[in-house]
């Protein structure tokens, strides 16, 4: 049970994959949340605070502070479940969020969150 999904935030070459355990169906919202925050504070580009502004934000979306469940990361693509069928996956450098083949830019991606990529 739950709605489990991994969200990617990547270089193009490292990753760290966050996971939730019950918030898959809003991952899209939680990593555009994130990424608005990111761009508001003028953090968009640099990716030391960028991908810190996201993983905040996610974790706090998740239920992921002060808990020993419900949210976690690593360093690959591990329990997930095929409602979702792989990671939301934000790479910094060259600024597109895909899922799966559907891949957009940033900007496009914060208009529509969860349509832009296809997520489901």
């Amino acid at each position: 049970m739950g709605d489990r999904a991994q969200l990617q935030l990547t270089d193009g070459l490292n990753s760290v994959f966050l996971y939730t355990h019950w918030n898959g169906y809003n991952l899209p919202t939680i990593l555009a949340a994130g990424l608005d925050k990111a761009r508001d504070g003028g953090r968009l580009t640099d990716p030391t605070y960028c991908l810190a502004i996201v993983a905040k934000q996610f974790f706090a979306a998740t239920g992921g502070t002060g808990s020993t469940t419900g949210a976690g990361l690593g360093f690959e693509f591990g329990d997930n479940d095929d409602e979702h069928g792989g990671p939301l996956v934000f790479n910094i450098a060259d600024g597109t969020v895909s899922f799966g083949i559907n891949r957009v830019s940033i900007e496009d991606f914060l208009k529509s969150p969860a349509e832009s990529v296809g997520w489901r």
